[in-house]
């Protein structure tokens, strides 16, 4: 019995040691786990508060260059006196303005505008139809509808009978706001964060 009465101070003495060990280090690794939170949030806050005001610059002067590109096509597509010429070059400068401030816009944003550019190629191509000579000639509107067959663009096929020219110019200054309007959006999501 009395080994068992000399054991129990050891024991004790073993579980407190244990106890306060054990709550020492859960103590350590709570501590620990706060701080790289803490600094997690420090670093995303600071990297969120550096970010968007680039990201909306860069989404504000790629609408701009766009809004060139529309006022060009626009121009172009309702007087025929104007050179078209002139368009293109609006659409490369939107291009070279995204493919070098990318970094700046989230991935999503990226394949959105990619997308935008990707239709104002097709609808250039579609308007230098429009300005052509024999526009409506049966193997310009097989044309016409192939380019817009294989685009992403919402625009009515040319029956190559009796092609409505009306629909097809309202179709492209539709289709090219509409491309605007989409810009205008990806923006306001932007700017809606802050």
């Amino acid at each position: 019995m009395q080994a068992v009465i000399n054991s129990i101070p050891e024991a004790l003495a073993t579980a407190i040691l244990t106890a306060v060990f054990t709550g020492l280090l859960l103590f350590y690794f709570q501590k620990r786990t706060e701080n790289s939170f803490a600094k997690s949030l420090f670093e995303y806050q600071t990297k969120y508060e550096i970010s968007l005001p680039n990201r909306l610059k860069t989404l504000e002067s790629l609408h701009n260059k766009f809004i060139d590109f529309v006022d060009k096509f626009l121009d172009v597509a309702n007087y025929q006196n104007k050179d078209i010429t002139d368009v293109y070059p609006k659409l490369e400068a939107f291009e070279l303005h995204l493919r070098y401030s990318r970094r700046y816009l989230l991935e999503e944003e990226g394949k959105d505008l990619d997308d935008i550019y990707s239709n104002g190629q097709h609808l250039w191509i579609l308007l230098i139809f429009l300005k052509g000579n024999d526009t409506y000639s049966p193997q310009n509107v097989k044309m016409i509808n192939a380019v817009i067959q294989t685009s992403k663009l919402n625009l009515t096929q040319l029956d190559s009978e009796d092609p409505n020219k009306k629909r097809f110019k309202d179709d492209l200054t539709r289709e090219i706001n509409g491309q605007t309007h989409r810009l205008e959006e990806l923006y306001k999501s932007a700017a809606n964060i802050r």
